[in-house]
């Protein structure tokens, strides 16, 4: 408690008892504090003045500040926690009420969170029983905390640009050069939560404003409006006169417009600044389309927070930008701003959410290693014997979140929570050493009564971590889909230094040898589809038996449903499934699936099965050489085409391989039903003529 009186740091009140109880001591002290009910942040169902959240608005608060946050609910939402614990400034507290001490028998995320919570500087603790003269002490400290921490941590004026920290003054320097400097340079901003990278965007916007002899016509986006209030009030409080009217503001030379980025990307809106806040909110497929409009952005992104994982998303951002040929400037934000240095509850929140789990070096030698099976040893950990090794749930964790950037805090209560989940863990051994290579996260699911089933079936309810048997029942008409057990593949990740070097498949095959010694039926996993993974699938002899009408909101891909039958008794039941996905695949090209890249619809035909393909008939086979010939035009050849093409795609890898280009061009045409000026911007045709004359020679490749 005393370090908390000497610095500008936050706390957590620990509160347990009684909820009025809780609340009284609450309120007694937001009195006391004179804290106004916009400040204060309510979770739970604590009966208290302030702003009331829940787990489906809890986004909508990130950006903004407060000075109370109380969380009062004795399960604990890690998003929800971690997200809204980043609002509190210095000087402010986090009130976690509890009702009675969390049942750590049920629950191995709460008893390391309570753990953590217990050993952190942060906490001052209170139980309803105790003398009232100790609470009355405690929250005299509290008040005086409060007061000390209203202190200034800097001088006005300290650095360039009105800049509270050194780091902000260079982030704002770095970002007037983007605006001011060579075109296609792009700036990636990283940080941890409060070090002010919202607030260093709006203070380069208010010194472009005084730019005498140009105009500023800035774009700005975010996951949430909410997320960029602040840096309107901020531009607004500098810039006397200045006009906030709903999404824009005007001052004199300098227009800002917040734009959802899917109305920025349609109407391709012009801006002389492109600012993207929380970057990392936004799916990588929608940020990789803003390089061919804009050419001076700034891409802002927290590190270690709600968003899911920074650090993973700005490995797979940075190869986008690589993949455009550009060079980008990074800035990293390290000094905080909304509070001081080492404050404990950030360090709380870190460990407890193990967001600052970091990714184990890999010495030289494993990385130029070639990889065998008797190097490699294949491992399973329970939750706990994970909670007993912190050190080891770090590392699992970390590879996770660098390989699926939107891992989130919650996927650490799903890891130690969930019964029907299984952990493995690829090892590889170095002398004394072993390290962690692979982890893959497994779902048991299908093991229901049957009562539950009959409700499934008749659409009454919904079961949670039975994804597989669901999806065959509602989406495939399987009513047996509950006859066999399942393991699904929910994550993958192999370590990123060590990619590309057939660990991934090394470990599937364990996966699957483990599946079908304990006698599962079908191994399946579900992913936003592309080329490189529905190839490495592949090659491991699973497939397709459902793609996702809508498109992923993360990636801006289709899911997949990929399988592999285990045993004798599903041979007939996954056979079915792939038949009847390839049988209806080809009629839904030309709507629900017009969008997919021909690149992928070609990968995907590729493995269609023999037994769904219509063999074409002899005038199918003359209307193409007709056709190739110049004796019939395309129109009144184009289902004969198309019969051709299918049966074609499923035979041929040699000829596919040879011409994936003109093979593309004929789906786009023929199946998808593209348009003429679509295929011809698509693949830069000048025009019908040239196009016909294309379409014509790929189809002599169907006739090879």
């Amino acid at each position: 408690q005393s370090l908390l009186l000497r610095q500008a740091h936050r706390g957590v009140v620990f509160l347990v008892g009684e909820r009025n109880w809780s609340e009284t001591i609450i309120k007694n002290w937001c009195v006391s504090a004179d804290m106004s009910v916009e400040s204060i942040y309510v979770y739970g169902d604590a009966q208290l003045p302030g702003q009331r959240i829940d787990h489906k608005n809890f986004q909508h608060y990130l950006g903004t500040q407060s000075s109370v946050f109380v969380y009062a609910d004795n399960a604990i939402n890690p998003n929800v926690f971690s997200a809204l614990s980043g609002t509190v400034k210095r000087g402010g507290i986090v009130f976690l009420c509890w009702t009675t001490l969390p049942d750590c028998r049920s629950s191995i995320y709460c008893q390391r969170f309570y753990r953590e919570l217990q050993e952190s500087e942060a906490l001052l603790s209170i139980t309803q029983g105790e003398p009232d003269e100790v609470n009355i002490q405690q929250l005299t400290a509290l008040q005086s905390h409060y007061q000390c921490s209203k202190i200034p941590l800097v001088s006005a004026n300290e650095f360039l640009y009105g800049a509270i920290t050194q780091d902000q003054s260079l982030a704002v320097s770095a970002i007037l050069k983007v605006a001011l400097g060579r075109r296609n340079k792009p700036l990636v901003i990283t940080a941890d939560r409060g070090r002010g990278k919202t607030t260093a965007l709006a203070l380069a916007c208010i010194e472009l404003s005084r730019s005498k002899n140009r105009h500023f016509n800035i774009l700005l986006t975010a996951p949430k409006k909410e997320a960029v209030n602040g840096l309107f009030e901020t531009i607004k409080a500098a810039l006397a006169g200045a006009i906030i009217d709903k999404n824009t503001l005007t001052y004199q030379n300098l227009h800002i417009e917040f734009c959802p980025i899917d109305i920025m990307l349609l109407k391709k809106k012009p801006a002389d600044l492109l600012l993207v806040d929380e970057a990392a909110g936004f799916p990588l497929y929608l940020l990789k389309q803003l390089f061919s409009v804009y050419h001076r952005t700034v891409f802002s992104s927290t590190l270690h927070g709600y968003e899911g994982a920074g650090r993973g998303f700005a490995l797979k951002f940075y190869d986008i930008i690589e993949d455009f040929g550009l060079t980008h400037a990074d800035i990293y934000l390290n000094q905080p701003i909304r509070w001081a240095e080492n404050d404990p509850l950030e360090t709380f929140v870190f460990s407890a959410c193990l967001l600052n789990a970091q990714l184990h070096d890999i010495p030289s030698d494993i990385i130029d290693e070639q990889f065998t099976p008797q190097n490699l040893r294949y491992q399973d950990y329970s939750a706990a014997y994970l909670l007993a090794n912190e050190a080891l749930l770090a590392r699992v964790f970390s590879i996770l979140v660098t390989a699926h950037y939107q891992t989130s805090p919650n996927d650490l209560l799903l890891l130690l929570d969930n019964e029907n989940l299984k952990l493995r863990v690829l090892l590889h051994k170095n002398g004394d050493q072993m390290h962690i290579v692979a982890v893959a996260i497994i779902m048991q699911e299908g093991d229901i009564d049957e009562l539950t089933q009959a409700q499934v079936r008749e659409g009454k309810r919904r079961i949670k971590d039975h994804f597989l048997p669901q999806s065959f029942l509602a989406h495939c008409g399987a009513t047996n889909a509950f006859d066999f057990s399942y393991w699904r593949i929910m994550r993958i990740a192999v370590h990123p230094n060590l990619q590309n070097k057939g660990i991934g498949q090394h470990f599937i095959g364990c996966i699957e040898q483990e599946a079908q010694h304990k006698h599962v039926d079908i191994i399946g996993t579900s992913f936003a589809l592309n080329r490189p993974l529905l190839n490495f699938w592949h090659q491991q002899g699973w497939q397709i038996a459902r793609v996702g009408f809508t498109q992923d909101k993360a990636s801006g891909e289709h899911s997949a449903l990929l399988i592999k039958g285990l045993s004798e008794t599903t041979h007939a039941f996954t056979s079915d499934a792939i038949v009847e996905f390839y049988r209806a695949f080809p009629f839904l090209l030309s709507d629900q699936f017009c969008h997919v890249p021909s690149s992928l619809v070609l990968d995907i035909l590729a493995k269609r099965p023999q037994t769904s393909c219509a063999i074409p008939s002899k005038f199918d086979i003359q209307s193409v050489r007709d056709f190739v010939g110049g004796n019939r035009q395309f129109d009144p050849c184009a289902y004969s085409l198309s019969n051709v093409l299918l049966t074609t795609l499923s035979h041929t890898t040699k000829d596919r391989n040879e011409n994936t280009e003109a093979f593309c061009i004929l789906i786009a045409r023929l199946l998808q039903k593209h348009s003429l000026a679509k295929v011809c911007s698509d693949y830069i045709f000048s025009g019908k003529k040239e196009l016909n004359l294309f379409l014509r020679e790929a189809a002599g490749k169907l006739l090879n």
